[in-house]
Protein backbone atom coordinates (compact mmCIF):
# COMPACT_ATOMS: atom_id res chain seq x y z
CA UNK A 1 0.00 0.00 0.00
CA UNK A 2 2.01 3.53 -1.01
CA UNK A 3 1.59 6.11 1.12
CA UNK A 4 -0.90 8.42 -0.21
CA UNK A 5 -3.52 5.46 -0.06
CA UNK A 6 -2.46 5.34 3.60
CA UNK A 7 -3.05 8.81 4.59
CA UNK A 8 -6.11 8.76 2.35
CA UNK A 9 -7.40 5.93 4.86
CA UNK A 10 -6.26 7.69 7.89
CA UNK A 11 -8.31 10.82 7.07
CA UNK A 12 -11.71 8.99 6.40
CA UNK A 13 -10.72 7.33 9.80
CA UNK A 14 -10.80 11.18 11.62
CA UNK A 15 -13.81 11.73 9.91
CA UNK A 16 -15.45 8.70 10.93
CA UNK A 17 -13.92 10.01 14.49
CA UNK A 18 -15.17 13.24 14.89
CA UNK A 19 -18.61 12.09 13.15
CA UNK A 20 -19.14 9.42 15.96
CA UNK A 21 -17.58 12.15 18.59
CA UNK A 22 -20.12 12.00 21.52
CA UNK A 23 -19.01 13.86 24.95
CA UNK A 24 -20.85 11.50 26.94
CA UNK A 25 -19.05 8.11 25.66
CA UNK A 26 -15.52 7.22 27.64
CA UNK A 27 -13.86 6.24 24.36
CA UNK A 28 -13.58 10.05 23.57
CA UNK A 29 -12.42 10.88 27.03
CA UNK A 30 -8.69 12.51 25.27
CA UNK A 31 -10.91 14.35 22.69
CA UNK A 32 -13.66 15.99 25.17
CA UNK A 33 -10.93 17.01 27.47
CA UNK A 34 -9.03 18.35 24.80
CA UNK A 35 -12.22 20.03 23.43
CA UNK A 36 -12.54 21.65 27.17
CA UNK A 37 -8.70 23.24 27.51
CA UNK A 38 -8.97 24.50 24.32
CA UNK A 39 -11.93 26.57 25.60
CA UNK A 40 -10.16 27.14 28.85
CA UNK A 41 -7.06 28.47 26.72
CA UNK A 42 -9.32 30.44 24.23
CA UNK A 43 -12.38 32.63 25.39
CA UNK A 44 -13.35 32.74 21.92
CA UNK A 45 -14.11 28.97 21.02
CA UNK A 46 -17.37 27.58 22.66
CA UNK A 47 -18.50 23.76 22.81
CA UNK A 48 -21.13 24.62 19.52
CA UNK A 49 -18.29 26.59 17.83
CA UNK A 50 -15.73 23.48 18.25
CA UNK A 51 -18.42 20.89 18.02
CA UNK A 52 -19.39 22.83 14.12
CA UNK A 53 -16.06 22.63 13.30
CA UNK A 54 -15.50 18.58 13.79
CA UNK A 55 -19.11 17.77 11.95
CA UNK A 56 -17.71 20.40 8.93
CA UNK A 57 -14.74 18.20 8.68
CA UNK A 58 -16.76 15.03 9.53
CA UNK A 59 -18.56 15.93 6.17
CA UNK A 60 -15.61 16.81 4.15
CA UNK A 61 -13.42 13.76 5.24
CA UNK A 62 -16.33 11.20 3.91
CA UNK A 63 -14.37 9.19 1.24
CA UNK A 64 -16.36 10.31 -1.50
CA UNK A 65 -15.98 13.94 -0.37
CA UNK A 66 -11.80 13.46 -0.16
CA UNK A 67 -12.11 11.49 -3.50
CA UNK A 68 -13.57 14.30 -5.28
CA UNK A 69 -11.21 16.63 -3.67
CA UNK A 70 -8.04 15.22 -4.70
CA UNK A 71 -8.85 13.76 -8.30
CA UNK A 72 -7.74 16.65 -10.29
CA UNK A 73 -4.30 16.55 -8.14
CA UNK A 74 -0.89 14.81 -9.12
CA UNK A 75 0.25 13.84 -5.65
CA UNK A 76 3.47 11.67 -6.23
CA UNK A 77 6.13 13.75 -5.00
CA UNK A 78 9.39 12.21 -5.54
CA UNK A 79 11.24 15.05 -3.09
CA UNK A 80 8.97 15.56 0.05
CA UNK A 81 9.81 18.97 1.62
CA UNK A 82 9.63 20.68 4.50
CA UNK A 83 6.55 23.42 4.63
CA UNK A 84 6.06 25.86 7.30
CA UNK A 85 2.99 26.73 8.42
CA UNK A 86 2.06 29.85 10.45
CA UNK A 87 -1.52 29.19 11.74
CA UNK A 88 -4.12 31.71 12.72
CA UNK A 89 -5.91 30.74 15.83
CA UNK A 90 -9.40 32.88 16.10
CA UNK A 91 -11.21 30.22 14.74
CA UNK A 92 -10.84 25.95 16.32
CA UNK A 93 -8.87 24.12 13.96
CA UNK A 94 -8.37 27.33 11.39
CA UNK A 95 -4.96 25.95 9.70
CA UNK A 96 -6.51 21.86 9.87
CA UNK A 97 -7.05 22.33 5.58
CA UNK A 98 -3.37 23.80 5.40
CA UNK A 99 -2.03 20.96 7.17
CA UNK A 100 -3.80 18.31 5.72
CA UNK A 101 -2.77 19.59 2.38
CA UNK A 102 0.76 19.69 2.92
CA UNK A 103 0.06 16.38 4.84
CA UNK A 104 -1.57 14.69 1.55
CA UNK A 105 0.82 16.15 -0.47
CA UNK A 106 3.38 14.04 0.96
CA UNK A 107 5.63 16.72 2.44
CA UNK A 108 6.58 17.45 6.14
CA UNK A 109 4.35 20.00 7.84
CA UNK A 110 6.70 22.29 10.44
CA UNK A 111 3.66 23.51 12.49
CA UNK A 112 3.46 27.06 14.67
CA UNK A 113 0.08 27.54 16.21
CA UNK A 114 -1.43 30.23 17.03
CA UNK A 115 -0.99 30.39 20.98
CA UNK A 116 -4.58 30.87 20.81
CA UNK A 117 -5.46 27.30 19.57
CA UNK A 118 -2.41 25.01 20.01
CA UNK A 119 -4.51 22.15 21.48
CA UNK A 120 -7.17 20.59 19.00
CA UNK A 121 -4.52 20.45 16.14
CA UNK A 122 -2.17 18.36 17.86
CA UNK A 123 -4.63 16.14 18.50
CA UNK A 124 -5.95 15.97 15.06
CA UNK A 125 -2.07 15.19 13.83
CA UNK A 126 -1.53 12.98 16.51
CA UNK A 127 -4.56 10.71 15.38
CA UNK A 128 -3.28 10.50 11.59
CA UNK A 129 0.08 9.88 12.70
CA UNK A 130 -1.43 6.51 14.75
CA UNK A 131 -3.41 6.05 12.28
CA UNK A 132 -0.97 5.99 9.49
CA UNK A 133 2.13 5.62 11.48
CA UNK A 134 3.88 8.03 9.38
CA UNK A 135 5.41 10.94 11.56
CA UNK A 136 5.22 14.40 9.20
CA UNK A 137 3.93 16.66 11.76
CA UNK A 138 6.63 18.74 13.58
CA UNK A 139 5.28 21.95 16.16
CA UNK A 140 7.39 24.61 17.36
CA UNK A 141 6.90 27.98 19.28
CA UNK A 142 10.08 29.02 18.48
CA UNK A 143 11.39 30.95 15.41
CA UNK A 144 11.03 28.89 12.62
CA UNK A 145 13.99 27.81 10.67
CA UNK A 146 14.74 24.46 8.18
CA UNK A 147 11.76 24.93 5.71
CA UNK A 148 11.86 25.03 2.38
CA UNK A 149 8.25 27.02 1.66
CA UNK A 150 5.98 28.92 4.12
CA UNK A 151 1.76 29.39 4.17
CA UNK A 152 1.06 31.65 6.76
CA UNK A 153 -2.33 32.99 8.17
CA UNK A 154 -2.50 36.39 10.18
CA UNK A 155 -4.08 40.12 10.46
CA UNK A 156 -2.91 42.70 8.05
CA UNK A 157 -0.03 43.63 10.42
CA UNK A 158 1.41 40.02 10.67
CA UNK A 159 1.36 39.43 6.93
CA UNK A 160 3.68 42.67 6.57
CA UNK A 161 5.97 40.90 9.30
CA UNK A 162 5.70 37.70 7.10
CA UNK A 163 6.44 39.29 4.04
CA UNK A 164 9.44 40.61 5.12
CA UNK A 165 10.68 37.30 7.30
CA UNK A 166 9.71 34.59 4.67
CA UNK A 167 9.99 36.56 1.47
CA UNK A 168 13.29 34.76 0.43
CA UNK A 169 11.04 31.37 0.52
CA UNK A 170 8.50 29.97 -1.83
CA UNK A 171 4.95 31.49 0.39
CA UNK A 172 1.53 31.90 0.49
CA UNK A 173 0.88 34.72 2.96
CA UNK A 174 -3.04 35.41 4.05
CA UNK A 175 -4.00 38.59 5.49
CA UNK A 176 -7.39 39.62 7.24
CA UNK A 177 -10.48 38.41 5.45
CA UNK A 178 -13.54 40.32 6.34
Amino acid sequence: MNTNSIRFKALVKLGLHLKKFNILDSKYLDLKNCIQKAIDHNPWFTKENILYVFENWAFNLEEKNIEKWLNSYNLNIKKPKTIALVLAGNIPMVGFHDLICVWLSGHRALIKCASKDELLLPYMTAFLEKESKLSSFTYTNRPLAKFDAVIATGSNNSANYFEYYFGNYPNIIRKNRN
